[in-house]
């Protein structure tokens, strides 16, 4: 049996939310053998970013071209 946290009222294991005030548990503990969710994708936007604007700016050359290419490669990559 658990309590709850708020009211201090006996709950069933499974409870999500108090029968007796209503308020939410909480979300239950990840397994002790997942792995947390690693998020890159913010990292290759930014470099997405930053390789888009020196494509730009550097557009009259064939640099541009070239960084405008990884900047599309890399934004495809953090959305797909």
């Amino acid at each position: 049996m658990k309590y709850c946290p708020k009211c201090g009222a006996q709950l069933a294991d499974e409870a999500a939310f108090c029968d007796k005030c209503g308020s939410a548990l909480g979300q239950p503990a990840a397994p002790a053998g997942s792995e947390p969710v690693r998020k890159e994708g913010s990292a290759l936007g930014i470099a997405a970013l930053i390789l888009s604007i020196l494509g730009f700016l550097t557009g009259f050359m064939g640099i541009g071209l070239v960084l405008d290419v990884i900047a599309i490669v890399l934004a495809v990559r953090v959305f797909v």
